[in-house]
């Protein structure tokens, strides 16, 4: 009997509107932050509106901040990004609110090697005693095929029947790369790759769910031999 291989892309949709905040009253414990190549780090669960930290960034590299999905939130989030390691008064490089539900996230792409100050801000701009876990990830550049798995067909990640998945819903990070007929999909942003193993015959069901009611779309292509040939 063959075994084949499907192969699947899930994009997600998203929109930014710009501002930015001022109001900053203390740095976070730990400061200045360094964050391993594709990984995720929490830097902290007693994080209150006008608490800010300091990170090291690489030239080229990706970044995201979130407060997305946090855990106990307690109040309307807003995330200011600034250049150097002094909060509020450096150029703004970065501002969102309101990204997922009334949590922020900012995704960006550093243009210099040094140093950045995020602030998170109670809306609207202001300090607050209630507290939040801000998750803090890092991917490579997009247009770098060494980056992280699922960023390109060829690193697509494996995915197993009847396991839960956390979809990383990327924000900002580029779209679909060429090559690929992407057939109804008008647009790909934000993609991210999956291959499944098919062993045995039968029906396949693939549920994507959001919790912050974002739009995910994807598209599935085989069967295929091997995962390389597809790509």
């Amino acid at each position: 009997m063959k075994k084949f291989y499907l192969f699947i892309l899930i994009l997600h949709l998203s929109f930014t509107i710009y501002s930015q905040c001022y109001t900053c009253n203390t740095v976070l414990l730990g400061s200045p932050y360094s964050i391993a190549p594709c990984s995720t780090i929490t830097v902290s669960d007693m994080v209150k509106g006008g608490n800010y930290a300091v990170f090291n960034v690489t030239q080229g590299i990706t970044y995201t901040w979130s407060t997305c999905g946090s855990s106990g939130l307690a109040f309307n989030t807003q995330l200011t990004l600034f250049e150097g390691s002094t909060c509020g008064s450096g150029t703004v490089l970065a501002y969102n609110d309101d990204e997922c539900g009334n949590k922020s996230s900012i995704t960006w792409t550093a243009t210099f090697t040094g140093t950045v100050t995020l602030l998170v801000s109670k809306y609207n701009c202001q300090v607050s005693s209630g507290y939040l876990e801000i998750p803090v990830s890092l991917k490579w550049s997009a247009i770098d095929n060494t980056g992280c798995d699922g960023d390109f067909c060829i690193s697509a990640r494996p995915f197993c029947t009847g396991t839960t998945y956390n979809f990383p819903a990327g924000v900002n990070s580029g779209v679909g790369e060429a090559g690929p007929n992407y057939c109804c999909l008008q647009t790909t942003p934000n993609p991210v790759w999956y291959y499944l193993f098919i062993d045995q015959p039968g029906n396949i069901d693939i549920y994507i769910h959001s919790d912050q009611s974002q739009d995910l779309d994807f598209i599935c292509w085989g069967p295929f031999n091997n995962i390389f040939d597809p790509c």
